[in-house]
C-alpha cells in the first residue's frame, strides 16, 4: 500500500523499495511520499491561522517502513537533515500504556505571556538523532490515538530530493512522509478526516529538533492538497481548495537557493519565533485556532495586549505599535492570498503579478531585510517578472517568476545568485536543477 502516490512517483517508489530491501533484507510494509511546497502568497498570515496560496512542487521526501520483532528503530537517510549522521538507532519506549508526547512543544496556557524571543522550552535534547525523532513522532501518534499502544520497532529508509535550505519545506515534507507511512503501516490509506487530524500531530514537533519552525500551511498543503497542483489554504475554515496552476501558461516558477542577502538568520529566526509566540498566545486567549475568525481582529487583539501589559508588566512583550504592524501585514497578506486565488481562477495573470510585488514590498519593509531592495532590483533587471522570499525570515532563498520564452537567457544570469531550481507545480518526480552557482 502507498500513501500520497500517483503514477508520476513510480520511479521513486521503486528506488526506495529497492534501497530498503538491500539495507533491511525485506520489502517495505508501507511507502509514503510528501512533496516540496512553495508559498506563493499569504504565508505572512500563517502564524495567525490565515490564508495562503501554496503549490506542490516536483521534488519530494520518500519514506519506506517495515516492522521489526523487537523494539529497535533503525533509520537510514539519504541526507542528515538536522543531525550529523545519516544512520541512527533508537528504541520504542518500554511502557506505552502511560505514554505522553515526547516531542510535544509546551503550550502556553490561557494566553499568558511572557514572550522573550527565545525558543520554546522542550524536553527534547538538542542532540536528538533522526531515529529518536522518528520514535517521538510515533509516540505522538500513539498519544493522539492514531496508533495502537502495542507498537514495536521498525526499519525506516528516507530519501529526500528537496534541496536543503531552499525554503521549499524539506522538514515539513519529512514529517508528513513519516506520519503517512506510519499511519498506513498500522491503519491503511488515511482518509481526508485522518489527514486533517495529522496536521495537528505534525505541528507538535518542537523548534529545537528541526531548528527552523514548521509552517502549518505547508503541512496542510501536503496532507490535504496532495491531489492538486496548487491550492488555497484557508485555516479559518479548515479548507484546502484546489486551484489552477498559478500563471503557469506563460511563466516558469523557480527558486534561487543561495546567500542572496547578507543577514544573520539566527536573529531573524528569533524574530519569527517572537511573532509565533505572540499569535499563539492571542489564539489561546480568544480560544480560536485562527485569528481571522475574530471580528475587528486588529483592534481587539491590541486591546487585549494592552491589558496584558498593564496587568502583568511589559517584560518580554511586544509594543502595541509593533504588534499592530504584525497584525496589519498578516491580515493584508491573507486578503491578498484570497484575491490572488480569484485572479488565478479568472486567469488575471498581470494583476496577480502585481499582487506578488505588493506582497514582496510589504515583507521587505516590515522585516527590514538587509540588502533586499537592491537584490530585488537586480533580479528584476535580469528579466524576472516577480520576486518573493521562499520562507520569509527563515532562509535566504527567493522564489521568482520568469517568462518561459526568456527562460534560457534569464537562468544564465540568475545562476550568479545561487543554485536555480524549477519549483513549478504539476510535474512531480521530474524536479530538476537548471543551473548551479559556480
Amino acid at each position: 500500500m502507498m500513501s500520497c502516490v500517483t503514477s508520476a512517483f513510480d520511479t521513486s517508489i521503486v528506488n526506495i523499495s529497492e534501497t530498503h530491501q538491500q539495507r533491511v533484507g525485506c520489502e517495505p510494509d508501507a511507502v509514503a511520499i510528501a512533496p516540496e511546497t512553495v508559498g506563493i502568497i499569504g504565508d505572512q498570515s500563517d502564524l495567525l491561522g490565515g490564508t495562503v496560496v501554496a503549490a506542490l512542487g516536483q521534488r519530494h521526501v520518500t519514506v519506506a517502513v517495515s516492522r521489526r520483532h523487537d523494539d529497535e528503530v533503525r533509520v537510514t537517510s539519504s541526507k542528515p537533515f538536522f543531525q550529523a549522521a545519516t544512520t541512527s538507532t533508537s528504541r520504542m519506549p518500554a511502557d506505552l500504556l502511560s505514554v505522553t508526547p515526547s516531542l510535544k512543544a509546551p503550550q502556553r496556557a490561557g494566553g499568558i505571556l511572557p514572550w522573550n524571543g527565545a525558543a520554546p522550552e522542550t524536553t527534547v535534547a538538542e542532540t536528538v538523532t533522526l531515529a529518536d525523532f522518528v520514535v517521538g513522532l510515533v509516540t505522538n501518534l500513539i498519544y493522539k490515538q492514531h496508533l495502537p499502544r502495542d507498537v514495536h520497532g521498525f526499519d525506516v529508509t528516507i530519501i529526500s530530493e528537496i534541496p536543503a535550505g531552499s525554503g521549499l519545506g524539506e522538514h515539513e515534507a519529512l514529517v508528513c512522509a513519516l506520519l503517512l507511512a506510519m499511519q498506513e503501516l498500522y491503519n491503511g490509506e488515511p482518509d481526508v478526516t485522518t489527514r486533517t487530524k495529522l496536521i495537528d500531530v505534525a505541528m507538535l514537533t518542537p523548534l529545537t529538533v528541526v531548528q527552523i519552525p514548521l509552517q502549518r500551511y505547508r503541512i496542510a498543503t501536503i496532507l490535504r492538497g496532495f491531489a492538486a497542483r496548487a491550492c488555497l489554504v484557508q485555516q479559518a475554515v479548515e479548507a484546502v481548495e484546489p486551484l489552477p496552476d498559478p500563471m503557469m501558461e506563460e511563466w516558469e516558477m523557480l527558486v534561487i537557493n543561495g546567500s542572496l542577502a547578507a543577514r544573520d538568520r539566527t536573529v531573524s529566526r528569533k524574530e519569527y519565533q517572537r511573532r509565533a509566540d505572540f499569535f499563539q498566545a492571542a489564539q489561546q486567549a480568544f480560544l480560536l485556532s485562527s485569528l481571522l475568525q475574530l471580528p475587528d481582529a486588529n483592534e481587539r487583539i491590541i486591546d487585549w495586549l494592552a491589558a496584558v501589559r498593564e496587568v502583568r508588566g511589559t517584560a518580554g512583550t511586544p509594543l502595541e505599535t509593533e504588534a499592530s504592524q504584525w497584525l496589519q501585514l498578516a491580515l493584508s497578506e491573507a486578503s491578498r492570498a484570497t484575491e490572488f486565488a480569484a485572479l488565478t481562477r479568472s486567469r488575471g495573470e498581470s494583476q496577480a503579478l502585481a499582487l506578488l510585488q505588493q506582497s514582496q514590498q510589504g515583507i521587505a519593509n516590515q522585516w527590514a531585510l538587509t540588502g533586499q531592495a537592491p537584490l530585488v532590483d537586480e533580479l528584476l533587471s535580469c528579466g524576472v517578472s516577480a520576486v518573493r522570499p521562499a520562507a520569509w525570515g527563515l532562509v535566504d532563498a527567493q522564489v521568482v517568476w520568469v517568462l518561459r520564452e526568456r527562460l534560457p537567457e534569464v537562468v544564465d544570469q540568475l545562476a550568479a545568485y545561487g543554485d536555480v531550481h524549477v519549483v513549478a507545480p504539476g510535474a512531480p518526480g521530474e524536479g530538476r536543477q537548471l543551473r548551479q552557482r559556480n
